[in-house]
């Protein structure tokens, strides 16, 4: 049970990453609420990522933060499954 809820977490937390990606992409000014709404959710996550890769790495200003956020979640939530199912 705990683990189905961490897991619908993540999953969330999964859709607000992507989403708010795709919305960094288009410009639409009924959106803005939405968009600063997954800002808000997101940033937490995507900010010490993004310290951290852009003090090693210069990828010419590609953000790929959201696609490594992606991938810690999904092990987060491997790492769950076998400690708590």
């Amino acid at each position: 049970m705990i683990y189905r809820l961490a897991s619908r977490v993540i999953q969330s937390l999964e859709m607000a990453i992507v989403l708010s990606a795709v919305l960094s992409w288009f410009h639409i000014d009924g959106l803005y609420s939405l968009k600063k709404a997954l800002d808000n959710i997101v940033s937490p996550i995507l900010n010490p990522i993004q310290k951290q890769l852009y003090r090693y790495v210069n990828l010419g200003g590609i953000d790929i933060s959201p696609v490594i956020a992606l991938i810690l979640l999904s092990v987060i939530r491997k790492i769950l499954f076998y400690v708590l199912w």
